[in-house]
């Protein structure tokens, strides 16, 4: 279904236009049942707005006396005195706006021993990021290339009851592995598997603490600790550059309460209409 239309309808001359413009944009399904109608009020300078609502999003025109004033048709969310900074309909735990990001902070070197690591925090939700080096591949890897994979775990308190391990369990979690080979997949893409060589490299994500986009968080964090661990061997001479081809980073986006909402905390995810991991990378 169409909303709106970023293109001028129509000169507006009066109200009665306005409300043929109504019913043209009723024809092309922006009306609905949440109650679709023309409201016009005052407006700064003399003009004046008016408005069609289909509940959840608003479009407003506005005219002057003669005429309207070039194609000024502007998004704008629904939400009268709930609306808050920068157009946000609704009000965020945290009080972020609705696209704003949580605090991001990242350690790097968190873990003595690994090639590379890094702990991630977005908000409270914290992911400890290793990768591991092994001088051999998988059976399935073409001579010459090397392979990147990925593991993905969740301590047992990392939530708000204990979960059971999943070596309790005799296996592997469908969220889990699920979530693992997202992030292998995402991170496979960053890495020129014939610079790389024939070694394997694992990333190993656990997670300290889960609020919320722990998923995305693993493929940013899991990317810091690839990246060092191919710095590190470029270092050490045993790669001649990188293997990094570009940088990956990941972020949840979702639908709360009619409204669109990035970087997802618990208290959201947990009653989303829609949830959404966007992985990308610098291209």
């Amino acid at each position: 279904m169409m909303l709106f239309s970023r293109r001028k309808v129509a000169q507006v001359n009066s109200l009665q236009e306005l409300l043929r413009i109504q019913e043209a944009l009723a024809a092309q399904g922006i009306a609905s049942s949440a109650g679709a109608g023309v409201r016009p009020a005052p407006w700064n300078g003399g003009a004046a707005w008016a408005e069609v609502s289909n509940g959840i999003y608003s479009i407003r025109f506005m005219f002057t006396k003669t005429t309207m004033t070039g194609p000024r048709i502007c998004w704008k969310p629904s939400g009268g005195a709930a609306e808050r900074k920068r157009g946000n309909p609704m009000n965020r735990a945290d009080g972020r706006a609705f696209d704003e990001l949580r605090p991001v902070k990242v350690t790097t070197g968190f873990i003595k021993f690994a090639e590379g690591s890094c702990l991630i925090e977005c908000g409270d939700t914290k992911v400890l990021c290793c990768a591991s080096v092994e001088d051999k591949t998988p059976p399935h890897v073409p001579y010459g290339e090397g392979w990147v994979t990925a593991e993905y775990s969740m301590l047992p308190r990392a939530n708000r009851e204990r979960s059971r391990r999943d070596v309790a369990k005799l296996k592997l979690s469908p969220r889990s592995a699920e979530i693992q080979r997202l992030v292998g997949r995402s991170l496979r893409a960053a890495v020129d598997m014939k610079k790389l060589g024939e070694r394997t490299i694992t990333i190993d994500c656990d997670v300290l603490q889960g609020d919320g986009g722990t998923r995305t968080a693993s493929v940013t964090g899991g990317f810091i600790a690839l990246a060092l661990a191919c710095k590190k061997l470029a270092a050490d001479g045993v790669l001649g550059a990188s293997p990094i081809r570009h940088f990956v980073t990941g972020i949840s986006a979702g639908i709360v309460d009619d409204t669109a909402l990035l970087d997802l905390q618990y208290s959201e995810d947990s009653r989303a209409q829609v949830d959404l991991n966007c992985v990308m990378n610098e291209a």
